[in-house]
Formats: structure tokens, sequence, C-alpha cells
């Protein structure tokens, strides 16, 4: 897969002076480099098996723009062939932008806007500025087209609350850096080795993990997260958000990888760096302690995986939904 993008590039860098310079109308976005590479890859989406349950990136409606062709949108859903739309006026994402327009409280949208997500018979939409995105941040849509329409508020088990990130990053993480990070090491070494086929050093590793977030926890016992009037210790907040944003980050890695676009031996590389802060900025911890929990319970699980991804949304507490909790039971 990753040979044929490649191979893909040289020919339009040799055919059509490939650069990123701005294209002015639709037709021409239409036919830019990259946007030829993201048919590729919603080409490919449709071979795919969900890497969640029943949710699929595919199933769902893409409608992508760029920041000098604000007026064109392409869109991809699983039973249409992309299509290409020009607008009267300027859509103004910048980044990304989740659209429902059945929501009451939605702010209004250009009726032309309305009319393309009717036109796919859906009721919402997720818009990505690929400016922003280059090349091969399908994983990037996957994870926000999840939020967007699996994670949505009727599907969420009846336990779950929006919690205040800040509060939860400033209380929890960021006076206990050693303690956290020793977990985040001890995570990654388990699944390196699990990827190594070595499964009963991994276990031995995630003991060492299970005993550390453990002696964390303990530390934090006194400490509590105030989010919307509720209080919260480090525990459930965390379960809270690692169950919300977790999830996202697995599913966008998931479809990455089963895109060719990432290695998943890549993925502990990338959560080393991401351990530590760095030039990009300090990443919360919840997104890859939740993401690389998943990727072990994954491997762990096998082809059970599906069905256990099911539980976590039919789970009565928090508890129920702990990550460490269901690693702890194959130790």
């Amino acid at each position: 897969m990753i040979k044929t993008i490649f191979l893909l590039i040289l020919f339009l860098f040799f055919n059509t002076a490939f650069s990123f310079e701005p294209v002015n109308d639709c037709n021409s976005f239409e036919k830019s480099p990259l946007v030829q590479i993201y048919k590729i890859y919603f080409n490919n989406l449709k071979k795919l098996d969900s890497v969640w349950g029943e949710f699929s990136l595919n199933d769902h409606l893409v409608l992508i723009t760029n920041d000098s062709s604000q007026k064109c949108l392409i869109g991809f859903a699983n039973n249409h062939n992309e299509s290409l739309f020009t607008l009267n006026k300027e859509i103004g994402v910048e980044d990304w932008s989740a659209i429902d327009i059945t929501a009451a409280n939605f702010p209004p949208l250009e009726g032309e806007v309305v009319d393309i997500v009717n036109f796919y018979g859906k009721s919402s939409a997720l818009i990505i500025n690929i400016s922003k995105h280059l090349f091969y941040k399908m994983d990037i849509m996957a994870h926000e087209a999840f939020h967007t329409f699996f994670q949505t508020d009727k599907n969420m088990p009846q336990w779950w609350r929006h919690i205040h990130r800040e509060e939860l990053s400033e209380k929890c993480y960021h006076d206990y850096g050693e303690k956290y990070k020793q977990e985040g090491e001890l995570l990654i070494a388990a699944y390196d080795l699990l990827l190594q086929g070595q499964t009963i050093a991994a276990k031995k590793i995630l003991e060492y993990y299970i005993q550390a977030r453990k002696e964390r926890y303990f530390a934090l016992s006194t400490i509590k997260v105030l989010s919307d009037n509720n209080v919260y210790s480090c525990t459930e907040a965390e379960t809270h958000m690692e169950f919300l944003e977790g999830q996202a980050q697995f599913v966008g890695e998931r479809t990455a990888i089963e895109l060719g676009l990432i290695s998943r031996y890549s993925i502990a590389s990338d959560y080393k760096y991401s351990l530590y802060e760095n030039e990009t900025g300090w990443v919360e911890p919840f997104y890859y302690f939740g993401s690389l929990q998943l990727h072990i319970i994954r491997l762990l699980e096998k082809s059970s995986f599906n069905t256990y991804s099911q539980e976590l949304y039919n789970s009565s507490s928090h508890f129920d939904a702990s990550l460490m909790k269901k690693i702890e039971s194959y130790l």
C-alpha cells in the first residue's frame, strides 16, 4: 500500500509539476495531486473491515476542502462515488468541523451545505480542510468521525460524563510526571513485547504497570476533579477521558494501520516521543494511555476484541469500563 502511494506521488510529480500551490477553482482542486491521493484512501476504505464494532469511517459522509478552495467540497460516502460540489460562499473551515443538520442547537448553515448532506441521505457530516492534514491524516478523520458519529450522547453509557480536561491534567498529571511517565514506559514496553510474540514477558511488564498505576492512584486519592458541578476522583476522571479520547485515538490509528499509512510498530516509538514534552507541546496522557491499553487488549483478546468494544458501551459504571481492570484480568 505504501509503495503504491509512493509510486503515485512520483507519477504525479513528473506529470503535473507536483506542488502544493493554491488551486483557485473547483475543477483544479478536484484534479490536484493531494485530492487524487485521498481518493485512493477512501476507495481502499471500502475494502476494510471495521476497526471498532459497527463503526467504520466509510459509513459516514466526509467532505474535504482546502485553504484556497473553500467554495469547493468533495464528498465521500460508501453509497456514492466521490462528488464535487461548488458553493456560492466559502465554507470557512480552518481545520475540521462536524455538522448535524437535525440538531436544534446547531448554528445555521448555508442551504447548499444542507442540500449536500441531504443528497447523500445523511443527517450529519465531517468537513476536513486537507491543507492542515497533508497526505496521511486519515487517522485524524477517523478519530473525529468516531467522536461525531459513534460517541453520541445517545450511544454513550449512562455513567459517562464530560470531564473538564484542563482540571484533570492540572491535578492528576502535572505534579505526578515521573509516576505517569513510568506507566507509559511500561505500557510501551509491553506492547513492543506483544508484537514480538513474547506474551509471557509482556504480561510480567503489565504487572509492573498495574502496580505503578495503583501507586499513582493511591497518591492521588485525596485529589478531586471538579467538572460541571460534579466531583470526581482522578481514577474516575481518567477513566472517563480514556474512554472518550483513548478510543478515538485507537480508532484513528487502527484505520491508518489498515490503510498501510503507518506501521503498528511505529506506534510505540511515536508514544515514546509523546510521553515527554516536545516542540509540538504537551500531549494529554489519557490519549495515549487509552489507545495503548486498547492496542494491548486487542492483541490479547484477538478475535474477541469487537465483542469487548461493544461491552464497553454496555458497562454500568466507570469501574466496569476501566481498561486497567481489563488488563489486570489477563494477569
